[in-house]
């Protein structure tokens, strides 16, 4: 069973696509004020199960946010903090998450926010005042995207455990890598070329908020079976296999796919393993960021990677978990599964519920977390059968 397995919801609950479709809306998230002037600031970090942890400070108190390049926008995850802050609200608009699903949030003004030393006035945010399970069991409040990085460059390196952000546009001039051509969308998200497959690119975003290594979407996989390109399909799966900002969405089934090579600029990736997705562009994740360094150059519009290993080859070795969960009428249930994955061929299967593990009584999702977290070697899980029959399975981890 995958060493990863803790990320089987960080996985599971991709980023929400929170890119404001009203070009005045967009304009306001973009029109902040910055007191710092000429300034590089190293920022400590946390990287826990692929994301980014650090403190940001709104007007004096201090919280948990996570780094998030797949999203435009700063957002609560509590519209209570947004009450507490007494912040202005500025309208509503609508956002959509993995599903598709949209609703209409509020929109509000954030004074004084800092990160590390760097001083922002009047940075908007969304709140969305949500039960997301990841924002739950690791405690965080919400997330920082990349409208703070106009006109800077920042550089995250999670084996210094840093990030660097700075407006001094030849900082960085004497780093060489694997350098990559940069297309900001909506005047935010990072898009870039790569090859999936020979001769055949992908236009992917970088999304530190997917702690996978590359997701492929739809539209892509389509394109490649156009052009008869064949690709190994390691494995298949049925039901739900993320959960979005507003639910769950329709049970499909799904495939992953093996990449033997992925090629972005001179560097190759092997041992790649994708899922598509229907309602996501293509990106690559966080995962990423465990094989080198990454510096966003917003100045120069470009992408700077460099590997760890000095070598023009690394090995991806992110795997997606074998099954997803899902709390219902205050149960931990199974929500999709793969079929190759030893629990699946102990007969593990969509709906059953989790009682415990190890002896270790499960009460809800965040619960199973953290118990599975302090757990290594053989595992005992107990459940519910579809019939609330109880049945055992005996995991290693």
């Amino acid at each position: 069973m995958n060493r990863r397995f803790l990320s089987i919801l960080l996985y599971c609950i991709l980023s929400i696509q929170c890119l404001y479709s009203q070009p005045t809306v967009l304009k306001k998230i973009n029109d902040y004020n910055i007191e710092n002037k000429d300034f590089v600031d190293t920022i400590p970090i946390e990287f826990i199960h692929n994301r980014i942890f650090f403190p940001v400070t709104i007007n004096g108190n201090v919280y948990r946010f996570v780094l998030d390049t797949g999203s435009a926008n700063c957002t609560l995850f509590n519209e209570n903090i947004a009450l507490t802050l007494r912040c202005d609200t500025i309208g509503r608009n609508e956002i959509q998450d993995a599903n598709n699903i949209k609703k209409i949030v509020p929109i509000i003004n954030l004074p004084d926010l800092m990160v590390g030393k760097i001083h922002f006035k009047n940075i908007r945010a969304a709140t969305l005042n949500t039960q997301l399970e990841r924002a739950q069991c690791f405690d965080f409040d919400g997330l920082i995207g990349t409208n703070i990085l106009k006109d800077k460059i920042l550089k995250i390196d999670i084996r210094k455990k840093i990030i660097i952000l700075t407006d001094r546009k030849n900082y960085f001039n004497n780093e060489s890598g694997v350098i990559l051509s940069l297309e900001v969308h909506n005047n935010c998200i990072p898009y870039f070329d790569i090859l999936p497959v020979s001769k055949c690119k992908d236009r992917v975003f970088l999304d530190t908020g997917n702690p996978a290594f590359y997701v492929m979407n739809n539209q892509y996989y389509n394109k490649i079976k156009m052009k008869n390109i064949q690709v190994p399909i390691a494995d298949k799966c049925s039901g739900n296999l993320y959960a979005g900002m507003w639910g769950t969405g329709k049970d499909t089934t799904s495939i992953k796919l093996q990449l033997d090579d992925v090629v972005l600029g001179n560097l190759t990736i092997h041992n790649v393993k994708t899922v598509v997705y229907s309602y996501v562009v293509s990106s690559i994740g966080s995962d990423i960021l465990n094989s080198g360094s990454l510096t966003l150059d917003y100045i120069h519009k470009k992408l700077i990677f460099i590997p760890y290993q000095n070598s023009d080859t690394i090995v991806s070795q992110y795997d997606f978990p074998p099954f997803c969960l899902i709390p219902e009428n205050g149960k931990v249930k199974v929500r999709m599964i793969w079929k190759k994955s030893e629990a699946y061929r102990q007969g593990l299967r969509i709906g059953f519920t989790i009682n415990s593990v190890n002896g270790l009584s499960i009460q809800d999702v965040c619960d199973f977390m953290r118990q599975w977290n302090n757990l290594k070697g053989n595992i005992t899980m107990e459940c519910l059968d579809l019939k609330n029959n109880p049945v055992t399975f005996h995991l290693v981890k």
